[in-house]
């Protein structure tokens, strides 16, 4: 599930994933801002601005990748393709869409008040 992790939770939107005997951290750090802005090639407000649109499917898998990497750096795209497959479709949207509205509130009740299209509650 979706639920929080009982570590410690120094990092806004910290999410425990599970997947597999593997317990992952996933959170939106200053590290994962920098890879979502080095793969969009647009500053990380821009993104976020465009989330409330939602995220394009094609996306989803990268996404999920660069909040991983703070804690797994390790774990390739390819290996996070495949956890999120094994996750399924609407836990990985939904543990993103967490991840983020967590780390970024104004940006999840902005959505919210939009009527946004994304995936996640």
């Amino acid at each position: 599930g979706s639920a929080l992790s009982p570590w410690a939770n120094p990092f806004k939107g910290l999410r425990a994933v599970f997947s597999g005997a593997r317990a992952l951290r996933l959170v939106y750090s200053f590290s994962a801002m920098a890879l979502i802005e080095a793969h969009t090639g647009e500053p990380f407000g821009a993104f976020l601005q465009s989330l409330q649109a939602g995220l394009p499917w094609s996306d989803v898998p990268r996404v999920f990748w660069f909040g991983l990497q703070q804690f797994q750096p390790e774990i390739t795209l390819a290996e996070a393709e495949l956890r999120a497959g094994e996750l399924g479709v609407l836990e990985t949207v939904t543990l993103v869409a967490e991840a983020f509205g967590a780390a970024f509130p104004a940006v999840k009740a902005d959505s919210a008040e939009a009527g946004g299209a994304d995936a996640g509650p």
